[in-house]
């Protein structure tokens, strides 16, 4: 399992770390609004993996950059009450 999620965070921090305008509209692009709901989600799917890998430091500033990207009009497919119950239970 440890391979495999060092693989997805491989995957979730290139997404993250890409420029917006790139993630957007390139190949597979979506547009804008769903390229800053990808990287959202993935700085969420990230702090979930760094919990994984007992790296809680790495997990909170994933997690507090997915709170932080969240606002209204940018919507996560990831309900607020379950971000906040999985921060709860993998940052304490």
């Amino acid at each position: 399992m440890t391979g495999e999620t060092k693989r997805a965070i491989d995957v979730w921090e290139k997404l993250f770390l890409m420029d917006i305008d790139k993630l957007a509209n390139d190949t597979c692009g979506e547009g804008i609004v769903r390229a800053r709901v990808l990287q959202m989600d993935c700085a969420f799917r990230l702090g979930i993996a760094f919990a994984t890998l007992g790296e809680l430091s790495m997990a909170k500033q994933y997690f507090d950059k997915h709170l932080k990207l969240r606002y209204p009009g940018n919507r996560s497919i990831y309900d607020l009450k379950y971000v906040k119950d999985r921060i709860k239970n993998n940052c304490h």
